[in-house]
């Protein structure tokens, strides 16, 4: 099942939940007040390797030929 992030629309607290595709869209109960009115939001993704992360040179494992067309 896949991660979903939700506001809660009483007391604005931002949460994740796992959550099936098919109840992804219902309102949520928020962990922190109880009630249910935790909407679903966008989630941003990172496009970048963190500080913490692993760092990439971009050689080897790409779709892309090593050398070239031909």
């Amino acid at each position: 099942m896949p991660i979903y992030e939700y506001v809660c629309g009483e007391c604005g607290n931002k949460f994740e939940k796992l959550a099936s595709l098919a109840s992804a869209h219902e309102r949520q109960e928020c962990p922190k007040c109880g009630k249910i009115s935790g909407e679903r939001v966008l989630s941003v993704a990172s496009l970048g390797p963190s500080s913490s992360g692993p760092s990439y040179s971009g050689s080897g494992g790409g779709c892309a030929p090593a050398s070239g067309f031909g």
